[in-house]
């Protein structure tokens, strides 16, 4: 029996001396329990125990946590090869009741079924002495026998969560509709606060700050589903967006890009109760004042750091919105879209002097190096028709009069960061040429060395780089000092590891 692993037996035993229940927690990796939650785990465990074998009382873990771009926690865990045990205690009724249960109790089932093993998850509740689990899409009282049939008496003291993908349950609702009409997707307790409070009025404006990755779009998506249950909504996404009509049709409620609805007065939009904006960063001062006076309940989801033009920077509707006095203002602060090891890669690269980030692997990040141009290109194509990569660049620019092309991507099928505004890709390829490289206080900019360009390339650059969900593949092109300084980056962990012997 390893430690960690708990017979239910020993637990028992100790649980009424002070000191040896002390020595256990700390012995079994548990001394971050409270007393509360102790005491639970206890009544919970003498109900349980008169109905098992004793194959049946081995095998159990308490207190896990899964933190890979979301953050899950689980009490009481039992692996078998074939499935999966998740007991969740409760002294009394959390504040959102019987509902805060079932939520709970469905996001477990759903992300310890990523695993590929049947799950059975209860919740037990101390103060009334109720067991519950989902049946049928519903929360039904159970029993303790019912647990007991769900214990097999073989076990594995693995700690298998560690396998859970995050790319598995962090969804985008723009280009994985599928998954999120059928509610295959979670909210952490920040989103469902605001969300909440949103709901709660019937009136008033309101925005959503926060940076990327954060899940602004998951909480607008989210309030749009609740709201069109009773009330007519707009949905209006502020850039260009090629399956509007698609979503409009999936979701069930007028989907718009902002150039379908410029031309629209005031009237127009107070015939919505709600009308809910992504990406409000990119309107216009004209358009900004406009929602302002209709009568609908508008919903702004902004962040100030994916401004892709440098009016839209001057503008800065997002700080608008934080000074009216009449929007009540929320913000997430929380990365739930990337990994913690992306999110992380992702800030060093930006800034090399970036402060508290712990050096880590970063196995899903790789980077290669070419010379020339042309040989660069053919890699990119091989990589987007085999390994199903989205080439994302900086966007190039052509200009009115003359119809020159300034900053000329490397394939005229590329995507850039306005066409990925709001979307996420499974796997990423960016290429860096010459033009990108670092500032004196060590900061990552995309130049432009003279050339007129109209927009901040280093945010769009930055966009592209925060749409991965998985794997991110830098192409380095004739720029060996930033070669080098990814592969520092890459290789971090292992160098200041191999530093300390």
């Amino acid at each position: 029996m390893k430690s960690g692993w708990v017979n239910i037996d020993s637990f028992i035993s100790v649980y009424n001396d002070k000191e040896l229940l002390n020595s256990f927690l700390k012995v079994n990796k548990m001394s971050s329990i409270s007393e509360t939650e102790i005491s639970c785990l206890y009544t919970f465990f003498k109900h349980l125990k008169p109905l098992l074998n004793s194959r049946q009382k081995f095998g159990y873990i308490f207190n896990q946590i899964v933190e890979d771009g979301f953050r899950e926690e689980f009490d009481i865990l039992r692996f078998t090869n074939n499935s999966i045990l998740n007991i969740e205690l409760k002294t009394e009724y959390p504040k959102d009741g019987l509902e805060g249960i079932f939520d709970q109790l469905d996001r477990h089932s759903y992300l310890l079924g990523t695993l590929g093993r049947d799950v059975h998850a209860f919740t037990y509740v101390e103060k009334t002495d109720e067991l519950f689990k989902i049946d049928n899409e519903k929360l039904v009282k159970t029993t303790f026998n019912d647990i007991v049939d769900d214990i097999g008496e073989d076990y594995i003291e693995e700690n298998i969560l560690s396998h859970i993908d995050s790319s598995t349950v962090i969804i985008s609702p723009y280009s994985e509709p599928e998954r999120f009409i059928k509610s295959r997707y979670f909210l952490n307790d920040k989103q469902k606060g605001i969300r909440n409070a949103i709901l709660k009025q019937n009136k008033g404006k309101f925005s959503i700050s926060g940076g990327a990755g954060t899940g602004k779009s998951l909480v607008l998506f989210d309030l749009a589903k609740k709201f069109n249950e009773s009330k007519s909504i707009l949905y209006i996404f502020v850039a260009s967006m090629s399956n509007a009509t698609q979503l409009s049709t999936q979701y069930g409620f007028p989907f718009k890009s902002i150039s379908e609805v410029k031309n629209r007065g005031i009237e127009y939009f107070n015939k919505f109760d709600v009308i809910l904006i992504d990406e409000a960063q990119r309107l216009t001062k004209e358009q900004y004042e406009l929602f302002i006076e209709v009568t609908s309940i508008i919903i702004f989801s902004v962040d100030k750091a994916q401004t892709l033009k440098h009016n839209e920077e001057t503008i800065d509707i997002e700080n608008l919105l934080s000074e009216n006095t009449n929007i009540e203002n929320f913000k997430l602060s929380q990365r739930v879209r990337t990994d913690k090891a992306l999110s992380t890669f992702i800030r060093k690269l930006f800034n090399l002097r970036e402060k508290n980030l712990e050096p880590m692997e970063f196995p899903k990040i790789n980077a290669v190096y070419f010379s020339k141009i042309e040989e660069a290109k053919v890699f990119i194509k091989n990589c987007i028709d085999v390994e199903n990569y989205y080439c994302i660049e900086i966007a190039e620019y052509t200009t009115v009069t003359s119809r020159k092309k300034k900053r000329k991507q490397l394939l005229s099928n590329s995507e850039n960061g306005f066409t990925v505004i709001g979307r996420e890709y499974d796997n990423v390829l960016i290429p860096i040429d010459e033009r990108i490289n670092y500032t004196e206080d060590a900061k990552l900019v995309a130049q432009t060395y003279g050339e007129w360009y109209p927009y901040p390339a280093t945010n769009n650059l930055f966009e592209g780089i925060t749409r991965v969900k998985k794997n991110l593949l830098f192409v380095v092109i004739n720029n060996p000092t930033m070669f080098k300084t990814i592969q520092e980056i890459i290789t971090w962990y292992k160098d200041k590891k191999m530093t300390k012997k």
